[in-house]
């Protein structure tokens, strides 16, 4: 493609007097920011990230029983009459699998207040000075 199609095809912004258009132009503004800093020690960010991981963890856990209480629950539901050897292992299966899913859950929500009582300790031992 030569200039000549190349100019014929891309519209051209130009001054015109007749128009009023004389183009743009951009006026930054410049701003000052003052996030609030505080000191944190490498042993209180390796607690952060332990208490973080270990409640992720815990919350990943309890979402993998649940699914599996919930398959139990609607996988057999209309299944046909079993012997009592595999009614009671689906049964304690379903109990087990609920049981574990609120020892997780409870266990993720302890981390992840220890991590937040972390962080509020930090917050109160820092001096903000001006």
């Amino acid at each position: 493609m030569t200039d000549k199609e190349n100019n014929d095809t891309v519209p051209q912004l130009t001054a015109d007097p007749q128009s009023g258009f004389d183009g743009s132009t951009v006026k930054p503004l410049y701003v000052e920011r003052k996030p609030t800093v505080y000191g944190v020690m490498e042993s209180e960010l390796e607690n952060l990230t332990a208490w973080n991981f270990i409640s992720n963890i815990s919350f990943s856990v309890g979402s993998f029983f649940l699914s599996i209480f919930i398959a139990l629950n609607i996988e057999f539901v209309g299944a046909e009459p079993m012997d009592a050897l595999a009614s009671s292992f689906i049964t304690w299966m379903k109990w087990a699998s609920g049981i574990l899913v609120i020892v997780s859950w409870c266990l993720g929500i302890y981390f992840w207040f220890r991590r937040k009582n972390q962080i509020s300790i930090i917050k109160r031992e820092s001096k903000i000075s001006n």
